[in-house]
């Protein structure tokens, strides 16, 4: 019996591994500095899920936030959300800046900027994150632009949204 036990945890213990935490999540905060006329991007995903789907499309082993971190995890990180998170500005695609990454509790941070926001009249936020690998992945997008609070859901459903801004 143990070894039947074994050999199907040897088996299939890692393809259940990435849905054992039941939810899947991302939460972008975006907060535009008036001062330096940048966004500030603030994005958390799930350690456990960024590893999984970064590894899953080949990436070697990550160990994020450990001792033995992969020397290429922001490179691979960089990609990922380049491919999976745009803005769109005044209907013109922007350029973000990758600025790096914290781990801490099972999370990571990471940290985007896109720069020279002289005017913002509308806003089209996209983020496709992990939706590929799990159905009910949810997306949430929290914007303070110009002392306008808004927030909304994005998924498989919906990969994105428009925020108008009044002159």
């Amino acid at each position: 019996m143990r070894l039947l036990l074994g050999t199907f945890l040897l088996l299939f213990g890692t393809s259940f591994s990435s849905w054992s935490h039941g939810y899947h999540v991302s939460i972008t905060q975006i907060d535009y500095n008036e001062k330096t006329k940048a966004f500030e991007i603030a994005i958390k995903l799930i350690t456990e899920d960024i590893e999984f789907v970064l590894e899953e499309q080949g990436a070697e082993r990550l160990f994020l936030g450990e001792k033995n971190e992969s020397g290429k995890v922001d490179e691979y990180i960089q990609k990922y959300l380049d491919k999976h998170f745009s803005v769109v500005l005044n209907d013109e695609i922007t350029t973000q800046f990758y600025l790096g990454k914290e781990v801490e509790e099972g999370e990571t941070w990471c940290y985007l900027e896109i720069k020279n926001v002289e005017t913002i009249s509308s806003l089209v936020v996209k983020s496709t994150f992990f939706i590929e690998t799990y159905h009910s992945q949810t997306n949430r997008v929290n914007l303070n632009i110009l002392g306008k609070t808004n927030s909304f859901v994005l998924s498989r459903a919906k990969v994105d949204d428009k925020v108008v801004f009044n002159k």
